[in-house]
């Protein structure tokens, strides 16, 4: 078995990061499997493909390159050496789509990341993903929420599998208890700086909260100049720290006292799967893809409310007794996400498809 993941870039992301250990994980399966990226500007995760061995295919470089139709004729150049490509994000989605032969050559799948996005609630874009959606032998969701939501904006549940998300649990799962960081307190959030992520929330609820309170933000992205923007105007300069992409997230938990995902909506976020995983107390927005899949593991506040987020991270970060049991149920429940559990099930998934 051949298998093409075919995603926009790896620049960050929990999609980004779900196909290089999937990748990865296969090619140890003895599965042959490869990477297609439309931007192959060098990234961490780039750098750490490489590391692993995985030299990705460079359709082209640059953040417009992940939107240039040319994709679709130099992805009809390459799937047909493979017996199944699996595409990311929207527009591998229909780039894929369109380059495909006759159906079942190569068997095209794919993985929706998300309970919801900007298209959705645009009537444009029903009837073009309509279209799109029936061309894939099978869509994978991420999360129960995720396929529920699918199968309301399609109509159906038809081709749909729900596979969970999962990361490699070993290196979070060494780190040890926080032992203080001389006075100061430190809160991380990993999330790429994008619409869906609410980092204008964290920022205000971190100025409601003491001065010795900073808060790390680890990631990229479009919105990442209207967030510095805020903290200026809150005065917090000093601190918050973009820390930008990094590919040691267990080193960067070992720093931080308190985990953080404030967002609108998810599928099943690789972040908070290794905020748990990290045994530090998390704090998170009770939303789609976060609820359903955190259970005790997190403290849930409501979306868009700095002042319930800052009570709540005042509470773990002020109350020891509370955010060690919050950090173990973490643990506990990052336990059902294993990388290795996601792979068996997405090559079983592949036999499946292809058996047929």
């Amino acid at each position: 078995m051949k298998v093409l993941h075919v995603i926009t870039s790896l620049r960050t992301g929990g999609a980004e990061r779900l196909v290089l250990d999937l990748t990865a994980k296969m090619r140890e399966a003895g599965i042959e499997t490869d990477i297609a990226v439309f931007d192959g500007t060098q990234t961490p995760l780039m750098d750490e493909a490489r590391k692993r061995e995985i030299n990705p295919i460079i359709l082209g470089t640059g953040y417009r390159s992940m939107y240039d139709p040319r994709h679709v004729i130099r992805l009809g150049k390459i799937i047909g050496k493979y017996d199944l490509v699996n595409t990311h994000n929207y527009t591998p989605q229909i780039f894929t789509a369109l380059a495909s032969g006759r159906r079942g050559k190569p068997v095209i799948v794919t993985t929706e990341h998300n309970t919801d996005n900007r298209r959705r609630g645009n009537m444009l874009f029903r009837i073009p993903d309509h279209i799109m959606y029936r061309r894939y032998d099978s869509v994978i969701c991420c999360s129960e929420p995720v396929r529920s939501n699918m199968a309301d904006y399609l109509g159906t549940q038809e081709k749909m599998v729900t596979i969970a998300n999962g990361i490699n649990l070993t290196p979070f799962l060494t780190i040890p208890e926080n032992s203080g960081h001389n006075g100061r307190k430190n809160i991380l959030m990993v999330a790429a700086f994008r619409p869906q992520k609410d980092h204008l929330t964290a920022l205000r609820a971190l100025s409601l909260l003491p001065a010795e309170v900073g808060m790390t933000f680890a990631g990229e992205g479009e919105t990442m100049d209207a967030v510095k923007a805020e903290a200026s105007r809150l005065g917090l300069d000093n601190r918050v720290t973009f820390a930008g992409n990094i590919t040691d997230i267990p080193g960067a938990c070992r720093e931080a006292d308190a985990m953080l995902l404030s967002t609108r909506y998810e599928g099943l976020s690789l972040s908070s799967i290794e905020a748990m995983a990290s045994g530090r107390p998390f704090v998170a927005t009770d939303v789609n893809g976060i609820t359903e899949n955190t259970g005790d593991g997190a403290l849930l506040v409501p979306p868009g409310s700095p002042r319930e987020m800052a009570e709540a991270l005042r509470l773990t970060l002020y109350d020891p007794g509370f955010a060690r049991s919050l950090g173990e149920k973490g643990r506990r429940q990052a336990q059902r996400f294993d990388i290795s559990t996601t792979t068996k099930l997405y090559i079983s998934h592949y036999q499946t498809l292809l058996a047929k």
